[in-house]
């Protein structure tokens, strides 16, 4: 198995101002190569949150958190989601070592979170995931 790390935009803009909750796509999408047809999982934790190796579905992993670090009380709760599922269920399938399956992951900051934040510039976090066949 093979994987090519995704990044997100930096900085990621959220709009404290929105009244509809927030989706960031990659600016590179995380990117598998692994035998055809093998079933995978991908786990996913944050540094932040509480989320520690649960499944990423379309649906999402919840308990992700953006911290501030210069102000580590303040945090900006969001989702992170996995897209390239099948059907949810969190299980990806492999297209072979030729062709690279994109993962389709995006991060979602709820509209109340972002409204509910305090403004600062430095807010990360650091996303670990586990790939498993």
């Amino acid at each position: 198995m093979e994987a090519q790390h995704g990044s997100f935009p930096n900085p990621l803009t959220i709009d404290s101002q929105s009244a509809a909750d927030q989706n960031f796509s990659p600016t590179a999408d995380e990117l598998v190569k692994c035998t055809n047809g093998v079933v995978f999982t991908v786990n996913v934790s944050s540094a932040n949150g509480t989320a520690v190796n649960q499944t990423c579905t379309s649906g999402g992993v919840s308990g992700m958190a953006l911290r501030s670090i210069s102000w580590p009380a303040d945090a900006i709760a969001y989702t992170f989601m996995c897209a390239g599922d099948t059907g949810g269920t969190g299980h990806f399938t492999g297209a072979g070592y030729t062709t690279a399956r994109a993962m389709g992951i995006s991060i979602k900051v709820p509209a109340a979170d972002a409204q509910a934040a305090i403004a600062h510039t430095d807010y990360s976090d650091m996303v670990t995931l586990t790939l498993s066949y």
